[in-house]
């Protein structure tokens, strides 16, 4: 649904429900080995998920800028998760992904929009808060805040961008939590003639990664870190571009109709 109220002031909402189909990779009747001590187990008889959805926003937007916000609830059901267990006989850990785990999702986000100098300048900041608890087999709970800040600068055929955001967590659907580093991000391109230049670079000189950390009942503990340089952090790109058109020119005439 949405409705339109005056001083451009819009409030939008929705409500989703649908299945979510369980990945080929947990059909597994047998059992994959991960390394020495580790193995894989899934099970052929998963069973397909259901989602539950609703949205609300609220936004307005004017010429010294505007901001908005935003919430959503999400509720799954029989949701494949990671159990895990030590198999004392065999001297290994057991990884086993199961099927009927419910998780419930929370976020609030702001944005403020300020146009600094109409028409070239503008900064805009938001904020994120996201609360997720899942029951699997024990219930697993993580809060986290995001922010985001930009400035951005066009006139004249350039345009530049600065573009940071803070560090953030998530709670993945097996149950392991994910967490992303901050990112800075510098654009600087100019257009000129139907030639367009740019330059960008992502996490320019600093050493970042992505880190996935497991902490079970058990005693069992995984933390792991993955780096991709000169993709994820020290990218710098250059991207040179031409615009053209061709074809045959066409003369409109203006037609009055009764």
């Amino acid at each position: 649904y949405n409705v339109s109220l005056p001083k451009n002031t819009n409030i939008s909402g929705a409500f989703l429900t649908g299945v979510n189909s369980p990945e080929m990779k947990y059909y597994n009747s047998g059992e994959k080995r991960i390394d020495e001590f580790q193995v894989m187990s899934g099970s052929s008889e998963q069973k397909m998920g259901r989602l539950f959805r609703t949205q609300l926003s609220l936004s307005s937007y004017h010429k010294w800028g505007g901001f908005m916000m935003f919430s959503q609830y999400d509720h799954n059901q029989k949701e494949i998760y990671e159990d895990i267990y030590c198999d004392e006989e065999r001297n290994l850990y057991v990884h086993q992904y199961l099927n009927g785990g419910t998780s419930e999702k929370f976020v609030i986000y702001g944005e403020l929009q300020l146009n600094l100098i109409a028409d070239k300048l503008k900064w805009s900041g938001s904020g994120q808060y996201m609360h997720t608890k899942q029951h699997i087999g024990y219930l697993n709970t993580l809060g986290a805040w995001k922010a985001n800040t930009s400035l951005t600068y066009f006139n004249k055929g350039w345009q530049c961008k600065i573009d940071y955001t803070t560090k953030r967590k998530f709670l993945q659907a097996t149950g392991e939590t994910l967490i992303r580093p901050q990112r800075l991000t510098l654009s600087v391109g100019y257009i000129v003639n139907n030639w367009s230049f740019n330059l960008y670079s992502n996490n320019p000189l600093m050493k970042s990664s992505v880190k996935t950390e497991s902490h079970r009942r058990n005693g069992y503990t995984s933390i792991s870190d993955s780096y991709k340089p000169r993709t994820d952090y020290n990218m710098f790109a250059m991207r040179v571009s031409y615009r053209f058109t061709y074809g045959k020119k066409h003369k409109f005439e203006n037609v009055d109709i009764d």
